[in-house]
């Protein structure tokens, strides 16, 4: 089924249970995919009203802030998925991202290494952990290990050609 027409399914099941979580969810993904994103946070806030804890709904809103650009409320979600779920490898890049953007180098490059760690059964490339510590290295001057670590992402880089 296409997005469209599941938006029109959800859709109607949110006017007769505006409250159904599992359908705001639901909603909200459609609403990422479409790259609606403020239409998803509203329906990842609402359902999180209901499941606070709910670690897919974190997820989804993750992604939509992200997408955004609204980084301080990503990372407070980040934190708390992070929280429940610390060996996910993409959680670290991200909130690495994050501390990399406002310079706290030290915070990004530990995520960074956690990402790398983690990445054992991850389908994200791993080439783009390496390529961003990298980066987190050069910002504190050091220069060798940014080096070898950009060796690192260019030689899986190859290796997944």
């Amino acid at each position: 089924m296409d997005n469209n027409k599941l938006l029109d399914e959800y859709n109607k099941k949110l006017s007769q249970n505006p409250n159904d979580c599992t359908t705001l969810y639901n909603r909200g993904k459609i609403y990422n995919n479409l790259k609606r994103f403020h239409d998803a946070l509203a329906d990842f806030s609402l359902a999180l009203q209901f499941e606070p804890d709910n670690l897919d709904i974190l997820n989804q809103r993750i992604e939509s802030y992200m997408a955004l650009n609204q980084l301080d409320l990503a990372f407070n979600d980040l934190n708390k998925v992070i929280e429940h779920d610390k060996k996910d490898d993409y959680l670290h890049y991200l909130r690495g991202k994050i501390y990399f953007q406002r310079k706290h180098y030290e915070n990004a490059l530990n995520d960074f290494s956690e990402a790398i760690a983690f990445h054992k059964n991850s389908n994200k490339p791993l080439e783009l952990y390496y390529l961003e510590r990298s980066k987190c290295y050069e910002a504190l001057g050091d220069y060798l290990y940014a080096k070898s670590d950009l060796e690192k992402a260019r030689d899986l880089s190859r290796n997944d050609d």
